[in-house]
């Protein structure tokens, strides 16, 4: 695309509110042209041509750093193809959110007003047009108070599509033909119960499991793309209860929108490797080698904007109910703010120039870092951690083989600084970590933070990696390494005396 187009659509992106005014159409602005192989969006908005001030008075022109944006997420068929260049993959449907509510859970009248909210909500409007979904959205709330929870063990996704079935069922609910029916849940889960607590293999995790109806539930109820969005965030036995309403319509809507968007027989957009032991290796999928696919070999939208946070007011009552951003390929690729919808403040990241770094194991490397900002504000701290290894999720996990030096930055756009990654020698062949670096930054109704991902490859020594030592012992300079015809000479020219 041309600069001066990522200039224009960058600029639109800015400016657009939050979320519309009193008396204002909900408007799409963003759509989604489909995925794309590139790994990151190089941006260099620098080169761009200066746009003439307005008046005499207008402030200076302020120019983000050069920076690339996440990774392309792509969309795939029912057999993992990813398409584009595959034009198989079948279109989105209109959604139907059906969110059964247990009276004793916390915020339960809030909850049941969320569930309705939602569905006119701008953050629905622009998270349709993002990804091509057709609206209008449909909402049915269910209040319970026989709940299946999950604070005495572990229960199966089958357990809770009986329990969906028969509360529909008493509640008139029937099969929505040419629609997405999405079952949000909220259930108490004891992430502490031993043994292990939770549903299927996810534990106490809030995630979206798709639904295998029997053959009954399929012909009364259940469609062949239907979805639960459990939301499993609450432990009552924890004292003081930690969960707040914030945290319960986030969680919610996040798994509500990955469920649209990554459904067996409808869109499917992921990041996928079918080797999580060995990310930095495309093993026939589509994740490219990316070092944003998590442990399970899977990153999905919502996670691509972890901790990005809009507000919007109630309809008809005092207070806010706050929404995950989502990752939008479209957003990303315009160089700027990667989410929708957009946000009233300005966005701030970090990247790097390359996904993976390559080292010799017992050797250290630095990682060149930008920070970056789409307008300017003041400074924002950065964190860096060692998130990921090989062998980390093992029973015992691995020792982690990396270490930073120094673990915060306090960064402004365009400043750059290096992350020195310190790894343990004696790695098997293959050995890998992957940093996460966390911007972060405090902003009422905003963002929470902001994450970029980058891999370090652990090579195994050769012996030219090795020092030079000569055979009486004698230790070469830092320079010649063994095996080198430099070291060959030095010995012989030591040896001589």
């Amino acid at each position: 695309m041309p600069n001066r187009w990522v200039r224009l659509l960058f600029t639109t992106t800015l400016l657009l509110p939050a979320f519309p005014l009193r008396g204002q159409s909900h408007q799409a602005t963003l759509t989604d042209a489909g995925p794309v192989k590139d790994i990151a969006m190089s941006v260099r908005l620098s080169d761009t041509p200066v746009l003439p001030a307005t008046s005499p008075g207008a402030p200076p022109k302020f120019d983000p750093a050069d920076h690339r944006n996440p990774p392309q997420v792509p969309n795939h068929d029912a057999n993992g193809r990813t398409c584009p260049p595959h034009q198989d993959c079948p279109p989105a449907l209109k959604l139907r959110i059906i969110s059964i509510i247990p009276n004793s859970f916390p915020f339960a009248t809030d909850l049941e007003q969320f569930g309705n909210a939602i569905v006119t909500s701008a953050w629905m409007v622009q998270f349709n047009a993002a990804y091509d979904i057709p609206g209008p959205a449909m909402a049915r709330i269910i209040k319970v108070d026989d709940m299946p929870d999950l604070n005495q063990g572990k229960k199966e996704v089958s357990d809770y599509r009986d329990y969906i079935f028969k509360k529909a069922r008493a509640a008139g609910i029937e099969k929505a033909e040419h629609h997405q029916t999405i079952y949000v849940l909220y259930i108490p889960c004891d992430d502490k119960h031993l043994p292990r607590a939770g549903m299927d293999s996810f534990g106490c995790s809030s995630h979206h499991p798709g639904i295998d109806p029997t053959a009954q539930q399929k012909d009364k109820l259940f469609g062949p793309t239907d979805s639960m969005a459990v939301m499993l965030g609450f432990n009552p036995r924890t004292q003081p209860s930690t969960i707040t309403l914030d945290s319960a319509t986030v969680a919610a809507s996040h798994e509500l929108a990955e469920a649209a968007t990554d459904t067996k027989g409808l869109l499917q957009f992921k990041l996928h490797t079918d080797d999580p032991e060995h990310p930095y290796i495309d093993s026939g999928s589509n994740a490219g080698g990316s070092p944003w696919v998590r442990e399970s070999g899977t990153v999905e939208l919502a996670d691509m904007s972890e901790g990005a946070r809009v507000s919007e007011p109630r309809q008809g009552s005092t207070g806010m109910f706050t929404y995950p951003r989502i990752y939008s390929n479209k957003a990303s690729k315009a160089g700027g703010d990667p989410a929708v919808p957009p946000a009233s403040f300005p966005y701030y990241n970090v990247s790097t120039d390359q996904d993976w770094v390559s080292v010799t194991a017992g050797q250290s490397v630095e990682i060149p870092v930008t920070a970056w900002s789409t307008q300017s504000i003041d400074s924002w701290d950065v964190n860096a951690r060692v998130a990921r290894w090989m062998g980390h999720t093992a029973t015992p996990p691995a020792a982690a083989p990396c270490s930073l030096s120094t673990k915060r930055w306090d960064a402004h756009n365009n400043f750059k600084f290096n992350v020195r990654v310190q790894t343990t020698p004696a790695q098997p062949a293959g050995a890998w970590c992957i940093l996460n670096l966390k911007s972060s930054k405090s902003v009422p109704f905003g963002d929470e933070f902001h994450e970029w991902f980058v891999g370090v490859i652990i090579r195994p020594p050769t012996p030219q990696d090795e020092p030079c030592v000569c055979g009486d012992g004698f230790k070469a300079g830092p320079a010649a390494k063994a095996g080198t015809e430099a070291c060959e000479h030095i010995c012989r020219g030591h040896e001589r005396h």
